[in-house]
């Protein structure tokens, strides 16, 4: 095998743990990353040309997504092994065309809506039912997530820029918060031992039922991705993520999970 390397910006506990399973492994920010267009484009990490013999991970930061996607698409040109693909980082990191995917998709989600103005809440009692979950997001990066127990809370909801902000608004269903953390077909599930709004919430490594495991493949399957974290209430997928926080799993599930993802990405080869 070839030259791995992380390209993410900090992650430097994860670059160790992943360290343990390659033999030659780098790491570099996103920055050190350049793209030469042309009919045959090419990536070199600082002098060091990207090609087939690479193996890459990705840890993309919301606000560098263009540049990330442009990346994307041409690692698949030049044949590298990564953990990303242009289609699922579009999908996973546009929330409101998530959701549409997902629906589309027959996937189940809770009734949700997004607006980008106060304007946007107007009629929105028709469409959704009390307590709600709230996600604010600057850019792409999720600002805050906060409960509200009825309308009139949303009218405290600040105003937002339409090309910056927007507020994910999602109904609670019934069951239990899950963290999922998504393989290649594996679960690795952690269940949260509070809300996700509450500050500090503990997680347990706690099995799916055979009904949450097939949501999760189905989500998977529907954003075109073989790693990725689903959080789930009950049966229902509240949120997808393009960035598993890896270290959180594997502290409190007990399981190899950066050496079950170097499975995966020399299995690309």
């Amino acid at each position: 095998m070839g030259k791995t390397l992380i390209i993410a910006n900090n992650f430097e506990t994860e670059t160790e743990n992943f360290r343990k399973h390659f033999d030659d492994l780098e790491k570099k920010s996103l920055a050190d990353i350049r793209i030469r267009s042309g009919k045959k484009p090419k990536i070199y990490a600082g002098d060091q040309e990207i090609g087939s013999e690479h193996t890459l991970y990705i840890n993309p930061r919301p606000e560098a997504f263009n540049y990330t996607r442009v990346l994307a698409e041409t690692i698949t040109q030049t044949q590298a092994s990564a953990n990303l693909n242009p289609s699922s980082i579009f999908i996973l990191m546009k929330k409101p065309y998530m959701i549409k995917v997902l629906e589309e998709k027959n996937v189940p989600t809770p009734n949700q809506s997004a607006v980008a103005t106060k304007r946007g809440l107007t009629g929105l009692e028709n469409d959704l039912e009390p307590p709600l979950i709230v996600k604010k997001y600057s850019g792409l990066k999720l600002e805050s997530v906060r409960k509200v127990d009825g309308f009139e809370e949303l009218e405290a909801l600040e105003d937002m820029d339409p090309e910056e902000n927007f507020a994910l608004i999602q109904e609670i269903p019934e069951g239990q918060f899950f963290d999922v953390l998504y393989i290649d077909g594996e679960k690795i599930s952690l269940k949260l031992e509070d809300e996700i709004w509450q500050d500090g919430s503990g997680r347990k490594y706690h099995s799916l039922s055979d009904t949450q495991k097939e949501v999760v493949d189905n989500a998977a399957k529907a954003v075109g991705t073989n790693i990725c974290r689903v959080s789930l209430k009950g049966e229902k997928v509240m949120d997808m993520d393009v960035r598993p926080e890896l270290e959180m799993f594997e502290k409190h599930s007990g399981k190899n999970v950066y050496g079950r993802i170097v499975e995966v990405l020399k299995n690309q080869n």
